[in-house]
Parts: C-alpha cells; sequence; structure tokens
C-alpha cells in the first residue's frame, strides 16, 4: 500500500470530524433562541400568566358557553356531532378543537375555555409571523402580539368557549399563510434593509418588494408557493367551519390577485384559482350537506337566512353602517 492510498478520503476525514452535538438541543442553543426571540416569548408568558389570573377552570358557564360545550361533551361521550338549534354559528371547529382538549384533560368548561386560550395565542403567534414576514423588526412584532392579545375585547373573549376567539386566530393563521405563499417567502423572517450587512446583495426581499417586483413580470404566478395557498385555503375553511364570515377570506384574495394582475386565465391561472378555492369550498359544501342530512338546519341559522332575504339592500345597508362601528372597536378605536 502506498502512503497516498492510506490517506483517508476528505469525505471520510469530514465525516470523521463532524460534531458531535450536531442536530442536538444545547443549553447554549436554548439560551441563543431565548435571547433572540425573548420579546414574543414574553407577551406570550404575560399572556400565559394571565390565564392564572383570570378564573380560567372556573367549573362554570359564561355566556353562551354551555351551547358549545354540551356539543362538544356529546362529542366525545356519543360520537356524534351536533350544533344545537340555539346556535348562529357553524361552530364545528370550535366544537371539534375543544373535544380534543376535553379528550386529553377531561370534559370541564375550564378545558374547553382552556382550548381557546391556546388557539389565541396561536393567532398571536401568526400575526408575529407576519409581521416579521413584512419586514417589522421583533421588538414592533411583539407589540403588535401584545395589541392583539391585550386588546379588551379579544382579552375578554379569550377566556370563554366562544366563537369569536377562535374565527379570529383561523382569520389571522390564514392571512399569514396566504400573505407567504403570494410572496414567495422563505421560512426565515426577513429583516429590514436598514440592518443589511456586506452581503446586502444576497439578502432576502422583503414581501412589499417581492409583490413590487413581481407585479411587472410576465410569469404572473412567478413566487407563488401552490402547497402553501392549498394550506392557506384550508385554513380559511376551518374559519368557516368556526364562523360564517370565514367564507369572506377566498373571495378577498381573489379580488387582490385580479387587482394585481397575478390571475390569468391560463391553464396556469386555471391551477392557482383551483388551488385558492378548492380547499374552502370543499370546507363549505361539506358543511352545508352535513347540516341538511345530518344535523338539520339550526332554527337561529335558519330564520337569519330568511331575514336577510325579507330585509333586502336597504336591511343590509343598515347592518354594513352598524357593522362598521363594531368593526372599529375591534381594531382598537374603543
Amino acid at each position: 500500500m502506498t502512503a497516498t492510498e492510506s490517506q483517508p478520503s476528505p469525505a471520510v476525514a469530514s465525516s470523521s470530524t463532524t460534531r458531535p452535538d450536531a442536530g442536538v438541543i444545547t443549553s447554549a442553543r436554548i439560551v441563543a433562541v431565548l435571547r433572540t426571540h425573548w420579546p414574543p416569548l414574553a407577551v406570550l408568558l404575560a399572556f400565559a400568566l394571565a390565564a392564572f389570573v383570570v378564573p380560567t377552570l372556573a367549573p362554570v358557564a359564561s355566556t353562551d358557553d354551555w351551547a358549545y360545550t354540551r356539543s362538544a361533551q356529546i362529542l366525545l361521550d356519543e360520537g356524534r356531532l351536533t350544533v344545537f338549534p340555539v346556535v348562529a354559528a357553524t361552530a364545528v371547529f370550535q366544537i371539534v378543537w375543544g373535544a380534543l382538549f376535553g379528550l386529553l384533560f377531561g370534559p370541564t368548561f375550564g378545558v374547553f375555555r382552556l382550548s381557546t386560550v391556546v388557539i389565541t395565542a396561536l393567532g398571536a403567534v401568526a400575526l408575529y409571523a407576519l409581521c416579521r414576514d413584512l419586514g417589522v423588526s421583533r421588538g414592533r412584532g411583539a407589540l403588535g402580539m401584545a395589541t392583539l392579545l391585550f386588546n379588551p375585547l379579544v382579552f375578554v373573549l379569550a377566556f370563554t368557549f366562544m366563537t369569536d376567539a377562535h374565527f379570529m386566530a383561523l382569520l389571522t393563521i390564514a392571512t399569514w399563510l396566504f400573505a407567504r405563499a403570494l410572496g414567495g417567502l422563505t421560512a426565515t423572517s426577513v429583516e429590514p434593509t436598514r440592518r443589511a450587512t456586506q452581503a446586502s446583495s444576497l439578502q432576502r426581499e422583503t414581501l412589499i418588494d417581492r409583490f413590487r417586483r413581481q407585479a411587472g413580470t410576465d410569469r404572473w404566478t412567478a413566487g407563488i408557493d401552490g402547497r402553501l395557498l392549498v394550506a392557506a385555503s384550508s385554513v380559511a375553511g376551518l374559519a368557516f367551519l368556526a364562523r360564517q364570515q370565514g367564507a369572506l377570506i377566498v373571495p378577498a384574495v381573489f379580488v387582490w390577485l385580479l387587482l394585481t394582475r397575478r390571475l390569468r386565465f391560463d391553464r396556469a391561472g386555471v391551477v392557482l384559482l383551483a388551488q385558492l378555492v378548492v380547499p374552502v369550498l370543499l370546507a363549505i359544501g361539506g358543511y352545508y350537506l352535513w347540516l341538511r342530512y345530518g344535523n338539520d338546519v339550526p332554527q337561529v341559522q335558519a330564520s337569519f337566512f330568511r331575514e336577510v332575504l325579507e330585509e333586502g339592500w336597504s336591511g343590509t345597508w343598515w347592518l354594513v353602517r352598524r357593522l362598521t362601528i363594531v368593526e372599529l372597536m375591534y381594531l382598537g378605536l374603543f
């Protein structure tokens, strides 16, 4: 054997010198993560502490908790999904979500309210991720989280088993996924331009920059992640299964695609449209089929649709004006 033959190959040498702790979660890595992401973690910690101050696990019902709680209990005990006649919202997602927590921790009022606290926190995390993808700093993104979680309306509803918090969280998650799908961002949040380094030529674009650049390209569907788009539409379907307003999420995205000229009526446009609308249509169609043949239409939902048809455009305009005030309150103008 020659001297050359006795030398280990570069591949073998590099594999033998691989760090033994590669892929292992160490205390140093945990500390690094805490130092990097301490602003949003601090907000989540404050929200978690609030759950101990508020009597979250109290064995009592508040507002309409009893109706949704009973549906979740029936699902656990009998394996039967039921929406009571007095329930106006679709409420299916909320019932199933609460039943999962009831299966793990027991079907009590407190556990079902805890499930609402968790989904509200997940919605806040999605808002933070959306802010980061838009180029917002960690501190300001965490401030956005805090503004959402400790908004008086959100905070009160987060400690109930009502549909409001579930819908809000799913709407926020869907918005984040749609933004990523249509912006073509990677899994890592972008940094603001002012923090660019000497490698600025390789720096990722912010979401807004990506939209502006792609608006002038001939490849109208360039940068669109089909899998994320399907995931976003699926979450929008879950939002509909919490409250009927979830059906408006995908049409809003559709209008945006038309206004930005990213949806064209060719083969690629048809595929894009299918990825956008099919998941949410399956959720809506499946719900109404189940409602018609499995549960029957709850009395409140049936009367609501009758009133809408009877009131016509004048009643719709009256409702829009009053809902505008409600939306302003949700935006914090109280």
